[in-house]
């Protein structure tokens, strides 16, 4: 029965690091469920290059989208820029600002003439929610796009 003994020693404190472990990824879990999580991407038909920018709400709650554009670099200044589109156009013909449900998507065209400087570059997109979080997409996911639409 000696052998018992050191057993009845690592059981105890095995359920306690596993509680802890526990406990901790509860507390993770609960604070990413009230952050706003949004997907955003250029979106295009085919022939016409970028007259579209997707909103995914991945969030667990609905949010509300005020404002989309473009992220611009150039013109001497050394971070990128918004360029608010004036007028979104959504796709399902609806009223501007636009509320996502949990796990819902909106596309938004816009005008041509919602022209950008020549001097500026467009690096990416972005969304802005009624909260005040801007989510824009990498620089490397909109050179993929860029890519796409040039083959």
């Amino acid at each position: 029965m000696e052998w018992f003994a050191p057993l009845m020693n690592v059981i105890p404190i095995g359920g306690f690091v596993l509680g802890a472990i526990g406990t901790a990824l509860g507390i993770m879990n609960a604070i990413t469920q009230r952050r706003v999580r949004l997907v955003v991407r250029p979106a295009s038909d085919v022939g016409i290059k970028m007259d579209r920018i997707e909103i995914v709400n991945l969030s667990s709650f609905p949010v509300t989208i005020n404002e989309v554009g473009f992220c611009l670099i150039g013109g001497g200044a050394a971070r990128p820029r918004h360029f608010k589109i004036s007028q979104p156009i959504r796709s399902d013909g609806g009223n501007w600002p636009r509320r996502l449900q949990s796990r819902e998507a909106a596309t938004v065209g816009f005008e041509p003439r919602d022209a950008i400087h020549a001097r500026e570059e467009v690096c990416g997109v972005y969304a802005r929610t009624s909260c005040g979080k801007t989510v824009q997409c990498s620089r490397r996911d909109y050179r993929g796009f860029q890519k796409e639409l040039a083959a």
